[in-house]
């Protein structure tokens, strides 16, 4: 795999730095994408790109020579990073706040997946409840015994 070192020292954005300072403590795609308030597949994508960048084709080789060559680096020390257009950019001033992971009801808290639950199954019920209503009213005009319109034994 080609490597992006062009002065001897990989040049990575400052994500693929934050995902491989995680990977070097030995934690999972999923543990990152958690961790940073991504998705595993954009994880996957910094991790891919950090290997292209330290020049390795292994995670577990991207994890030894980015220690190598970044281990000693602190949390806010200056890092070499580089935008995908080749400019140089600034390491991000913050940590990545931590946000839940997923795409649907397990962002949410357990009270309003239950409120939720119950709205939808609210809803099913008197749609069953309509549904119901309306097949009786049809059912009672195509009633031969019972006629729409009549009332009573007379005519």
């Amino acid at each position: 795999m080609p490597g992006g070192e062009t002065s001897g020292t990989p040049k990575l954005t400052p994500r693929q730095h934050d995902c491989m300072r995680l990977a070097i403590k030995g934690q999972t795609n999923k543990e990152i994408a958690h961790h940073l308030g991504l998705s595993i597949k954009t994880v996957d994508g910094y991790i891919d790109g950090a290997k292209v960048g330290l020049g390795v084709a292994y995670r577990k080789e991207a994890v030894a020579k980015y220690h190598e060559t970044f281990g000693n680096v602190a949390p806010g020390e200056k890092i070499p990073v580089v935008a995908a257009a080749g400019h140089p950019v600034a390491p991000p001033l913050q940590p990545a706040v931590e946000m839940p992971v997923g795409r649907g009801l397990e962002r949410l808290s357990k009270l309003q997946r239950l409120g939720i639950i119950f709205l939808i199954s609210l809803a099913l019920t008197a749609s069953l409840a309509l549904a119901a209503t309306t097949a009786v009213r049809w059912i009672a005009i195509y009633d031969a015994s019972n006629p729409p319109g009549q009332t009573g034994s007379g005519r």
